[in-house]
């Protein structure tokens, strides 16, 4: 209660936000996600979650979300996530997805509308799922139940994950691709998917859509490097950045796993602020690993660029300087060099996929690594041979074990020192 009295201050201060959480509030009631109750009896056991706004600027869809705090502890000391199982993982590495995502020729990337959302709760948990809410101040203030799955909650995305694949298990055989795109090809709500024709790439993102409708689950947001592809679909569910002027910068970009794909240029670029801070002339120790997280790259393709703020970093350990401290002056000279050139990662794109729409004779695999005293990395190519043309890309950098793992030990080759 006190953190609901925290965020009705808020509303005070920032009267812009109000409308838009009362929207959101309106509309989980409106869809039946969540219903009045009446206080408990005092034998029932329930749970309060607090709940707060969350801001993405970057959402082309619903920019100011609610998101629930089972996290928060109660007068015992414990919370409900504490208690609550979180379940198995039931889902591929991130890794894995992104590294398919560049094998196929034809590309398409979509999301699930609320997805945890479709997921009724059993009844009897409900009250382990109760919030305050009212739209006024003027008005009581009323205890609701929360319905469905909830984001905030441990086990939310083991839950919604394990309904997913039930629904490829009910509706498709595990040799087909929809089963196998199902279960593979998903990361929680995000679809990264593909397939190495036209024709197969179409088919396969209309059963997605007809099979996931059955359980409630709207693919929306739809991208594809094939203007063909996303013709065949309903215009109301594609991607709005695809219908911005062709002069428009940020035409067919969009997030996918956290990285930047340009569908129109089928390339993959780094998503960073570093640029938007380069400017700063000082820095804290906790500012400065911030500024280091804040660049995303999950298949370490600028791993030879952000190595060297993870040196330096290693040598504010070393130097025992305080989560709050300014940097000292030598590092900070370091360091402001270094943000300078990694304010240019934004400009690194590379093509997506890494084989050709015709089918290779040849297609290998070769990893390089090495080490010094301060640090050690590894890259992985793919070269191909089609039709004598020999084309090399880069796929990763840093995961040559993780890719030696998911192929027979004894069909690579090594050099010998």
């Amino acid at each position: 209660m006190k953190r609901f009295h925290s965020l009705e201050k808020r509303f005070l201060k920032e009267p812009e936000l109000k409308p838009q959480y009362v929207e959101f509030m309106q509309e989980y009631e409106d869809l039946g996600h969540m219903h009045p109750v009446p206080p408990p009896a005092p034998e029932e056991q329930v749970y309060y979650i607090p709940h707060h706004a969350v801001f993405k600027p970057d959402s082309t869809t619903t920019k100011t979300r609610v998101v629930f705090d089972a996290s928060a502890k109660t007068s015992t000391g414990i919370s409900l996530n504490d208690v609550i199982f979180k379940g198995p993982v039931v889902q591929s590495d991130l890794f894995d997805i992104v590294l398919r995502f560049r094998m196929r020729p034809f590309a398409f990337i979509a999301d699930i509308t609320k997805m945890y959302r479709q997921i009724l709760l059993e009844p009897s948990d409900r009250n382990l799922h109760r919030i305050f809410w009212r739209d006024d101040t003027s008005k009581p203030l009323q205890e609701y139940q929360l319905a469905t799955v909830t984001y905030g909650t441990a086990c939310a995305s083991y839950l919604s994950t394990r309904t997913l694949n039930l629904l490829a298990e009910l509706e498709s055989t595990p040799d087909s691709p929809l089963y196998h795109s199902i279960h593979q090809h998903f990361y929680v709500d995000d679809l990264i998917s593909g397939a190495s024709t036209l024709e197969q790439a179409m088919e396969l993102s209309h059963q997605l859509l007809t099979t996931l409708n059955k359980g409630c689950f709207e693919l929306r947001k739809w991208m594809s490097n094939s203007p063909e592809l996303l013709n065949s679909l309903p215009s109301n569910l594609l991607e709005t950045s695809i219908v911005k002027p062709i002069s428009d910068p940020d035409n067919g970009i969009t997030k996918a796993l956290g990285l930047l794909w340009n569908s129109n240029s089928d390339s993959l670029s780094i998503c960073s602020n570093i640029d938007k801070i380069s400017e700063k002339t000082s820095f804290t120790k906790r500012e400065f690993l911030s500024v280091i997280a804040s660049t995303f790259d999950p298949l370490g393709i600028i791993s030879p660029i952000i190595i060297l703020p993870k040196i330096l970093f290693q040598s504010l350990w070393l130097a025992k300087i305080d989560w709050d401290d300014s940097l000292p002056n030598d590092m900070l000279l370091k360091w402001l060099q270094i943000i300078q050139e990694l304010s240019k990662i934004s400009s690194i794109s590379i093509p997506r996929c890494v084989v050709s729409k015709d089918q290779c004779s040849i297609v290998e695999l070769h990893g390089f690594s090495d080490s010094s005293a301060t640090a050690y990395g590894a890259c992985v190519y793919v070269r191909t041979i089609q039709n004598n043309v020999v084309q090399t890309h880069l796929l990763c950098g840093n995961h040559v074990l993780h890719l030696s793992s998911l192929s027979p030990f004894q069909i690579w080759n090594f050099v010998v020192p």
